[in-house]
């Protein structure tokens, strides 16, 4: 064989491995540290974890999670003393445009939720009588059953030794 041949094909050969090594390279995934953890889908929390995440956010004492409203409660009323706090889960379908009837009684809280299906979290900061009251337009895209929802709960903050726990805590 002539040496021509011999080094053409021996050039063909490393041609061919090196296309072969870039291949390798740029389809592999990248190797994480120790320290790094790989991207997880995870599934969506339910709302008690998503609760419970908010009340850590507000350094909630053990027990004391905030009052979990959503569409179940449309039209219901609570009995609630000041510093009970209300967490406002209508789902994550809608765009809502949420509003308080009196601030005096029940005020809006500064949490970052995290979670689509929070459209806010609220607390009773007095005695009277609030109505905390939302309109939803279905979002592109979603498979909402009506294009556009109210919401209307309605909160009486009370200062009373009158009612047992558990009526403050319908």
């Amino acid at each position: 064989m002539d040496k021509k041949v011999v080094y053409y094909l021996v050039a063909g050969v490393a041609l061919i491995l090196v296309v072969w090594l870039i291949i390798a390279m740029t389809t592999q995934k990248p190797e994480l540290g120790p320290d790094v953890e790989a991207p997880v889908d995870k599934a969506p929390q339910s709302e008690g974890a998503v609760n419970r995440e908010i009340a850590e956010k507000l350094n909630l004492a053990e027990g004391q999670l905030p009052l979990r409203v959503t569409m179940d409660d449309n039209q219901q009323s609570a009995l609630l003393t000041p510093g009970k706090n209300i967490t406002l889960m209508l789902g994550a379908d809608y765009d809502w445009t949420v509003s308080t009837s009196n601030e005096m009684v029940l005020a809006p809280r500064s949490v970052d939720a995290d979670d689509a299906r929070v459209q806010g979290v609220y607390q009773v900061v007095g005695e009277g009588r609030a109505v905390l009251s939302a309109q939803g337009v279905c979002k592109a895209g979603a498979a909402c059953d009506q294009p556009t929802l109210s919401f209307v709960f309605n909160v009486d903050g009370v200062i009373s030794e009158n009612f047992s726990i558990e009526e403050l805590t319908q």
